[in-house]
């Protein structure tokens, strides 16, 4: 009865205006909590669940839209944040695969960050309005909860092409290169580009706002700005303490899903069971097994999907194709990380543009051909031959060194064939 009392209240003001008072945004968030994703109980408020507490406010403040979401379910976003989300800036990223290569081995692994985004702005508020249930003396208010969802949605903006692919493997070589000195962090072009977003589209936010949420979006970062009574919640999103935040829950659970890869961590359970003590949010001490779960989940998530040996061949192919690529369009790729406009124009799209692009075989810069031939093998699964792996230890980082295609072709034989292991020449 609930369920159709509040679907029929949506169609009957479905342009309900987003300028309500701070009150009536509170207790959207918490309808939102109450109906559209599992109960909230905590062991500090007895078996009191969040439904209970605001049960009498389903007709009066309905607003927004619901996401049928296939990790979290339902999932109910107000009319404020689909003005950010409803904006081609934030739409981009249905054309950014989650995992990027990882899709030509695991043929499932077409998840983007569009619904990441989404998930990672309903974890986070999510478990902001269990901090403000549960620990009046935070002092948690309207403005907090709007600046973890705006943040949420907006912290993965600045991701280029292929997932990391782009930033750390693709702009680092091509830098290297021309020997020019370069620093990125997509954190940073998210910051930039949500700042963006808000002039291009003309949207209602607040200076306070914009600089909450750039704070938060870069809370991961050494350099992070958020500091002050409530620097916990830089922890939500981005946690550069102990790197288990929302990001890394949602991220883990829906690429397992759709990898058809099981894990065990109960990711839920991680969210309820945490308390802000002494400005840092903290794990109770009989979930310590959960969190080890959780890092044992995301090390097998890395040895079988994200370096997985055919995926990092891939990777290593389109790296190859996009500096070939750079070289015959001047630098174009490279320099976009300068120029939001240009940014804003690579999607994962970008290697199927390369493939269709027009050479002349008179052109005496054959780096386009060349482009088109890596991406041609990549076609036809004529992919890179995987050598061998090491785990560098610790202790020999500060001396180690990239290997080099010098130091691959070394390890020949003298007939040529390749025995599986690079020599120890990279200390």
């Amino acid at each position: 009865v609930v369920h159709e009392r509040y679907r029929f209240t949506c169609e009957l003001e479905p342009s309900k205006s987003g300028n309500m008072s701070d009150d009536d945004y509170e207790d959207d968030f918490t309808m939102s909590q109450a109906y559209h994703a599992p109960m909230l109980t905590h062991p500090e408020t007895s078996g009191v669940s969040m439904r209970t507490e605001v049960e009498g406010t389903v007709a009066e403040q309905a607003s927004g839209r619901v996401v049928n979401d296939e990790i979290w379910g339902h999932i109910y976003f107000r009319s404020d944040m689909w003005d950010v989300i409803d904006t081609p800036e934030f739409q981009r990223l249905r054309e950014l695969k989650q995992l990027g290569a990882t899709y030509y081995v695991y043929p499932g692994a077409t998840h983007n960050r569009f619904e990441h985004s989404l998930g990672v702005c309903h974890l986070g508020m999510e478990q902001a309005l269990k901090f403000r249930a549960i620990q009046k003396e935070l002092g948690l208010n309207t403005f907090d909860i709007k600046a973890i969802g705006y943040a949420g949605l907006c912290h993965d903006l600045g991701h280029g092409p292929f997932s990391h692919v782009f930033e750390n493997e693709f702009l680092k070589r091509a830098y290297a290169q021309r020997a020019v000195s370069y620093r990125s962090h997509h954190e940073e072009h998210s910051v930039k580009i949500w700042h963006r977003l808000i002039d291009n589209n003309e949207l209602d936010i607040e200076d306070a706002m914009i600089k909450r949420v750039s704070a938060l979006i870069e809370s991961g970062l050494d350099s992070s700005p958020l500091t002050g009574e409530k620097s916990f919640l830089g922890e939500i999103i981005a946690n550069g303490r102990n790197s288990v935040d929302v990001d890394k829950i949602d991220y883990l659970k829906r690429d397992a899903r759709n990898c058809n890869v099981s894990i065990s961590c109960d990711l839920r359970r991680l969210i309820q069971h945490t308390k802000v003590i002494d400005n840092e949010i903290c794990f109770r001490a009989n979930n310590c097994n959960n969190l080890y779960q959780l890092f044992h989940d995301r090390g097998s998530m890395h040895d079988r999907v994200y370096t997985h040996k055919k995926g990092k061949a891939v990777e290593y192919m389109i790296v190859d194709a996009l500096l070939a690529a750079d070289r015959a369009k001047d630098y174009e790729y490279s320099n976009s990380i300068t120029d939001m406009d240009e940014y804003l124009r690579l999607d994962d799209s970008l290697l199927r543009r390369i493939e269709l692009e027009r050479v002349d075989e008179s052109d005496s810069h054959p780096e386009m051909k060349q482009a088109q031939e890596i991406i041609k093998r990549i076609r036809k699964r004529d992919l890179y031959r995987y050598i061998h792996e090491y785990i560098v230890p610790t202790r020999l980082m500060a001396d180690y060194r990239e290997v080099t295609a010098e130091d691959v072709v070394a390890c020949q034989k003298a007939d040529g064939s390749i025995p599986g292991g690079l020599r120890k020449t990279l200390w």
